[in-house]
């Protein structure tokens, strides 16, 4: 388990740094002074955010445990250093130390039909919280047909977070019923997070 937890975060983080290497892309800055905000990065400014490489290397998975605690979605650790930390109903991860952090999340859920509606709309709401306030903003969402058949729909958000140690993240997914947990591997809902840099002032 542990070889195939390394895999799939060596396999993400590849997969990260060929979408971070872009010319311009719009990245979602979150720091602990100002709400979060969308901001474009040009190439001297994503050189400038990564020009004080991590000191250790900092990573963690986790994927998606089933739980009752309202729509937040609770966690399991796949492969996790310990610089991150899961709080009590695994539902809030806390980072240790201060960096720049490159976050993956993938959620899947069922379109199949379980009633009399014929359409549903998927959201996906990140949860940061910070030493002064507490902050939703929309990851993605989707409006999709459901189906006769068992069939499957993604939600997948990609951030670039400028983290303090203690600042958290959660997850809220609506509707959270629909979440598939039972996936063994490969397992298709779930959190990469990679620290790449150090904070540089």
């Amino acid at each position: 388990m542990a070889h195939t937890a390394r895999a799939h975060v060596t396999w993400m983080s590849a997969v990260i740094m060929v979408a971070v290497t872009a010319s311009c892309v719009t990245w979602l800055i979150v720091s602990k002074e100002t709400i979060p905000r969308v901001k474009i990065i040009n190439g001297t400014s994503m050189a400038n955010m990564f020009r004080v490489p991590p000191s250790t290397a900092q990573h963690c998975l986790l994927k998606v445990h089933n739980s009752t605690n309202g729509n937040h979605l609770a966690w399991e650790e796949e492969g996790c250093v310990e610089n991150f930390s899961l709080n009590d109903d695994k539902t809030s991860i806390t980072v240790k130390e201060p960096g720049v952090y490159l976050v993956y999340v993938q959620l899947t859920y069922s379109l199949k039909k379980d009633g009399n509606s014929s359409n549903i709309h998927l959201n996906l709401t990140v949860e940061f919280t910070y030493t002064e306030d507490k902050v939703e903003f929309n990851g993605a969402f989707d409006n999709r047909q459901l189906t006769e058949k068992e069939q499957d729909a993604h939600l997948t958000a990609f951030f670039l977070l400028k983290m303090t140690a203690g600042n958290k993240l959660s997850i809220i997914a609506y509707p959270k019923n629909r979440i598939k947990y039972d996936d063994v591997r490969p397992f298709s809902s779930y959190i990469t997070i990679v620290r790449y840099a150090d904070l540089s002032g």
